[in-house]
């Protein structure tokens, strides 16, 4: 399972340990039982990395600024 996800925990991992985050260990000893990173993976991490993070898509369906909201009460 951890293999599947490889690129993000690389990414991950990398962005821990350039804030110095005592948590960068923890990833370290995870990535070092897994295997090396294949090509494919090194590639979907770097993809990743330039795509930045993704955007919120769940959860935020009813939420909107009130001046949107057809039944929000102005100046509530």
């Amino acid at each position: 399972m951890l293999r599947r996800f490889r690129a993000a925990i690389e990414l991950l991992r990398a962005s821990l340990r350039d804030i110095d985050s005592p948590y960068a260990g923890v990833l370290d000893a995870v990535s070092r039982v897994l295997p090396a990173m294949s090509a494919g993976e090194l590639a979907e991490a770097r993809r990743i990395a330039a795509e930045g993070p993704p955007e919120e898509e769940v959860g935020l369906e009813p939420f909107a600024p009130p001046e949107v909201m057809p039944y929000a009460e102005v100046g509530r």
